[in-house]
Parts: C-alpha cells; structure tokens; sequence
C-alpha cells in the first residue's frame, strides 16, 4: 500500500493543530527513514443510524462529521502504522489509539497488519506501561 503524502517535512498537516504539528516535524527530522509515504486524517469508525447517506440539502457529506480521525497512517514497505500525535500523551492517547486500531482492522483488515503507534513530546506517569500491556508503542520525540 501506498500513502496519497510524501513523508516529509512541511509547513502545515492535514487535521493538526500547531503542537501536533511540531511533534510530528520532530518526528519526521528524527526518523527520516521511517516511512515511504503516509495518509493524514484517515476516517474510520460508523455512523450513526440517524444521519443520512444522501445530505445533498445540507452542502456536504455531513456523515463524516461523526467519523473518527487518525492523525497519521504510515507506510513502509508491507507495514502499516495507525499513529496517533500528542504533545503530552496520557491514558486517554492509548484508548484513542486502540479504538482506532479496531476500526481499523475492521475497515482495512484483510490489506495488512498495522502497529499502533503513538508519538508524542511526553508521555504521563504509567502511560509505557499502560502501552506496553496493550500493544501500544510509543515513541518520544
């Protein structure tokens, strides 16, 4: 698979604010090798029953206003990395990312195994643990 972005640095990312986006930067300038090309604000996760498919009326696909965001899919080679981006990540990082990760592997599954990454400038007390026990890596930049 291949991601629709290079996997570079770059003034601005889709979806991230400003603290996300000098994490990732770090990130990218720290391992510049750790992807070919990545995808940003990948949408996962279902809709609800009460929003419909046709919002011709509304000037948009509004139905993706419920969907879930993940900050960053990374592509290397055959792998695949579901990340999510903090500035601080805590226990709330961890369930986003695993909750992404189910999507995931519910959406995209059958296409290859994905990693759950997070990266982030800190990390709270008993977050690696909390990651380690869930299959979580996170990497600190």
């Amino acid at each position: 698979m291949k991601g629709f972005y290079p996997y570079q640095n770059q003034n601005a990312f889709p979806h991230m604010g400003p603290e996300d986006t000098a994490v990732w930067k770090r990130f990218i300038t720290a391992y510049p090798d750790a992807y070919d090309s990545v995808d940003y604000d990948v949408k996962v996760g279902t809709i609800p029953a009460f929003v419909s498919r046709d919002n011709s009326g509304v000037g948009g696909d509004i139905k993706n206003l419920y969907l879930r965001k993940i900050d960053v899919v990374g592509f290397a080679g055959e792998s695949i990395d579901v990340i999510e981006v903090k500035p601080i990540a805590g226990f709330s990082a961890v369930g986003q990312i695993l909750g992404y990760m189910m999507h995931w592997k519910e959406e995209h599954g059958g296409v290859a195994p994905a990693r759950a990454v997070i990266v982030c400038a800190s990390a709270s007390l008993d977050v690696h643990l909390l990651a380690e026990q869930n299959g979580v890596e996170i990497i600190t930049v």
